[in-house]
């Protein structure tokens, strides 16, 4: 277990976090979440959310098998570790044309999905057991797909908005 977090915790965290998305997200208009290169690497406000959308649905895969007793298979069929950046730009490319409503409602979707799935586990499940597929323990996965996903893209895009005067 990691000596500064249990489930309680962590689920404060993802929420802590999830809020900071909202309030960013708040600030700007339908028209500046599309603007290119929001975060310094290609993607606008919408590419990120939509991106971070995809790791919390695959991590909410991964809980759903764990919570059927099932081992899931990270990162997703068919890839391995050392794809990431092929899986990150395969999504990116299929989710550039979805509307911002959209990406934004799944991203909230997904975000109350984790919530629920990881209260619906219990602490061994999330932080003693071993998984086969996973080479970690669970809460890394929780912790990395959701609160700390978030504040890792959620900053550049901050820094982004006062460069331009969007806050």
């Amino acid at each position: 277990m990691h000596p500064e977090l249990d489930k309680t915790r962590m689920l404060d965290v993802m929420r802590i976090e999830f809020a900071f998305v909202e309030r960013t997200l708040a600030h700007l208009t339908e028209a500046q979440m599309v603007e290119p290169n929001a975060a310094g690497n290609g993607w606008s406000v919408k590419d990120t959310i939509a991106h971070l959308t995809r790791w919390v649905e695959r991590l909410n895969n991964w809980l759903d098998k764990v919570q059927h007793g099932e081992d899931p298979q990270a990162p997703e069929p068919g890839f391995r570790w050392e794809d990431i950046d092929q899986i990150n730009d395969l999504y990116v490319e299929k989710d550039k044309d979805l509307p911002i409503k959209q990406v934004l409602s799944d991203f909230q979707r997904a975000h109350i999905a984790a919530l629920e799935d990881v209260e619906a586990l219990t602490e061994d499940d999330i932080f003693t057991r071993q998984w086969d597929g996973l080479r970690d323990p669970l809460w890394t996965y929780i912790v990395y797909n959701t609160s700390d996903h978030y504040f890792e893209h959620i900053v550049p895009i901050r820094e982004w908005m006062t460069e331009k005067g969007y806050n």
